[in-house]
């Protein structure tokens, strides 16, 4: 393991960690405020100060930024939907909490995770097992207990309440859409992987024993044998032309947050190009070989072959590599917390040395997707 770079991991974890309680604080002081000044201004007057202080604290990252950065959007539609239902999560609060107490206003924005939950689902295309749906429903009947429904609930300040916090739950959702992340790293995606290589629950017809993987550099998915008609699917890349290969190995060792070491062959091939590799590269978000590294070996010695994260996440779905199995960090991270030292791991793919080897995607699990198991 690289102790430098679990080291950096592990601070960035902790500061976001006390980031996020400060900003809890805050907001809960920002509710507070908010029903302190509707009793003397309008909603459209606090909307209008809320703006003006945002801003006061933005001017310095806005100036850092520049103009370009300012106006260069991606997803422009996305982005807009976002600042209308923010607003709208805003604006419907504080009128809400000019006629309810403010308690009775964070009860209704207490089901907001809940709506995150349910709808991740849908709009982000997570796995939500039984147990988070039945954490979902529970939930709900909580809210529901403690809001005591009545005809009075039917009053436009209970309205607006329920509308922002479902106001408020969506602008998560898009916030989260807007910036894919890992859950361990915060590697920013530049440009969107194709739906069809996300991870998926599918059956998957073979013979194969449970813990198999089998990876088809054709199609460029890596299949985790899970049982009986049962296998994760995740996406790929794989050898650029002249460096695909096939055959039957295992995986000698694991590491998380591993070091680069580009053999010499390869460093005089990227300097005949004028690309300067470097001997060693330590591990970090900027290593070529992601968040985590399963060693490939083959009559117990290295391959130099590898199934590893990439800090080019794009290149998921294509032939870029030197013959490594990249993946998607969040999706190695998934994968190495499955697969174990000693597991076999076929690679179908050109000259067709893995020998007879039966497979059949037959489509994603639904099932298994939306009830999880």
């Amino acid at each position: 393991m690289n102790l430098r770079a679990t080291s950096t991991a592990g601070n960035a974890v902790l500061a976001g960690v006390l980031l996020m309680l400060l900003g809890d604080f805050l907001f809960s002081l920002n509710d507070a405020m908010g029903k302190w000044l509707v009793a003397s201004f309008s909603v459209g007057q606090v909307l209008v100060m809320r703006s003006l202080g945002s801003f006061v604290m933005l001017t310095p990252m806005i100036a850092k930024q520049g103009s370009d950065g300012l106006f260069r959007l991606e997803r422009p539609s996305l982005q807009v939907l976002r600042v209308v239902l923010t607003t709208a999560d805003v604006a419907l609060f504080y009128a809400a909490v000019a006629y309810l107490p403010l308690a009775d206003v964070m009860t209704f924005y207490m089901a907001g995770p809940i709506y995150v939950a349910a709808l991740s689902h849908f709009f982000l295309g997570e796995t939500i097992g039984w147990r988070r749906w039945l954490a979902v429903v529970v939930g709900f009947i909580g809210v529901i207990i403690a809001l005591r429904p009545s005809s009075a609930m039917l009053s436009w300040p209970a309205i607006f309440g329920l509308i922002g916090s479902l106001s408020f739950a969506l602008t998560l959702i898009l916030s989260r859409r807007l910036r894919q992340t890992s859950d361990v790293t915060l590697v920013a995606q530049p440009k969107q992987v194709p739906e069809k290589f996300k991870r998926r629950a599918v059956r998957l017809q073979t013979n194969e024993q449970p813990g198999t993987i089998i990876i088809d550099t054709n199609n460029k998915f890596l299949y985790l044998v899970e049982g009986k008609n049962r296998a994760l699917r995740y996406g790929v890349g794989v050898g650029r032309e002249g460096f695909g290969w096939s055959g039957v190995v295992k995986i000698g060792r694991k590491e998380e947050w591993p070091s680069w070491r580009p053999p010499a062959e390869m460093r005089q091939r990227e300097a005949a190009k004028g690309h300067i590799l470097p001997i060693v590269q330590e591990g970090g978000v900027d290593n070529p070989l992601g968040a985590r590294a399963m060693y490939l070996y083959k009559g117990g010695r290295d391959t130099i072959f590898r199934i590893h994260g990439t800090n080019q996440p794009w290149t998921i779905g294509l032939n870029m590599s030197s013959g490594c199995i990249r993946m998607m960090n969040k999706d190695v991270e998934h994968l190495y917390e499955r697969a174990s030292i000693g597991s076999k791991v076929i690679v179908v793919g050109p000259g067709n040395r893995q020998g007879d080897v039966s497979f059949e995607d037959r489509g994603v699990d639904f099932l298994r997707t939306v009830f999880g198991g």
